[in-house]
C-alpha cells in the first residue's frame, strides 16, 4: 500500500464497482504500456469494502486486485488506503450518507483529489455533494436511461462513441492533455501551432484554465495557455508527440 502514489480509490463493492473496476484494469494495462505512465493519473486502484463475501464475489469475476476489506468511512482506513497520494476517489457505496460522508472526507484529507460519487436521484442529491466537495456525481440509473434512447434513434452515433471510449479501436482513441508551465505551446494560436500536420491529432475542443464550458472545434486564433486543457483524437503515438509540446 506503501507504494501506492496518483491511484485511485474504489469504495463499495455493489454492481457499480465491477464495472468500474473493470475499465480501471484496462486504463492501468494501456498505461503500463507508455513511456512515463507508472506516474500518470490513474496508474492503479484500490478496492475498499466491509464485507469479505462481497470482495471474493469480484475477486473470482476479474482476478487478483489490491483492496482492504474495512469501513471506507473510517479515517483510518481512508489513511491506510493513502488518500493523501490518491489522483480519485469513487464513493459508490449502497447508502448515499456514507458516500456523502465519503465525499466530505476525501476533500478534507486530499484537496487536490478527484472525487466521482454516485447517487440514484442527481437532481435532488447533486447540490449535497458538490457541497460536500464532489466534482462529479454521476446517477447510472440516469445515465441507462439515455443510453437506451440513445441506441434506439441514434445508434450509429451511439456506436461510434462507444468505439472511442471503449477502447475498441487503439489507433483511435479521445485523450485529454493539460499544458504545463514553461511548454512549447505556451502562448501560441492553434495556427501557429499546426497541430494536425506535427502531431496527426485532430483538436476537438478547448477548455480554458479555471473555465467549466468547453469550446468545441476551436478556431485558429485560439491562444493556448498554462493549465488549459485540450480534447483531441487520434493515435497513441500522436499523443507522445503532443506531449511534447504541452511539457
Amino acid at each position: 500500500m506503501e507504494t501506492l502514489r496518483n491511484h485511485v480509490i474504489v469504495c463499495g463493492a455493489g454492481p457499480t464497482a465491477l464495472y468500474i473496476l473493470e475499465e480501471l484494469e484496462e486504463h492501468k494495462t494501456q498505461l503500463a504500456s507508455q513511456p512515463g505512465g507508472a506516474e500518470a493519473p490513474g496508474n492503479d486502484y484500490l478496492l475498499i469494502e466491509p464485507s469479505a463475501e462481497a470482495v471474493e464475489r469480484l475477486v473470482r469475476r476479474l482476478g487478483p486486485f489490491r483492496f482492504l476489506t474495512a469501513d471506507p468511512t473510517d479515517d483510518q482506513v481512508l489513511e491506510q488506503a493513502g488518500i493523501g497520494e490518491a489522483y480519485g476517489i469513487f464513493p459508490v457505496m449502497h447508502d448515499e450518507k456514507d458516500n456523502l460522508y465519503l465525499a466530505i472526507a476525501a476533500r478534507q484529507k486530499n484537496p487536490g483529489i478527484r472525487i466521482v460519487a454516485s447517487t440514484v436521484d442527481p437532481f435532488a442529491s447533486g447540490r449535497k455533494f458538490a457541497s460536500a466537495g464532489a466534482n462529479a456525481v454521476i446517477s447510472p440509473n440516469f445515465l441507462g436511461g439515455l443510453r437506451l434512447v440513445s441506441e434506439a434513434v441514434r445508434p450509429a452515433v451511439t456506436a461510434f462513441l462507444d468505439e472511442l471510449l471503449r477502447d475498441k479501436n487503439p489507433d483511435l482513441l479521445i485523450y485529454e492533455v493539460e499544458v504545463r508551465a514553461g511548454a512549447e505551446m505556451c502562448g501560441q494560436t492553434l495556427a501557429q501551432l499546426e497541430l494536425p500536420r506535427r502531431t496527426g491529432l485532430l483538436v476537438l475542443a478547448f477548455l480554458p484554465r479555471g473555465a467549466t464550458q468547453h469550446r468545441y472545434n476551436p478556431g485558429a486564433a485560439t491562444v493556448i495557455n498554462e493549465g488549459d486543457v485540450l480534447v483531441v483524437m487520434g493515435s497513441p503515438v500522436q499523443f507522445e508527440a503532443l506531449h511534447q509540446l504541452t511539457g
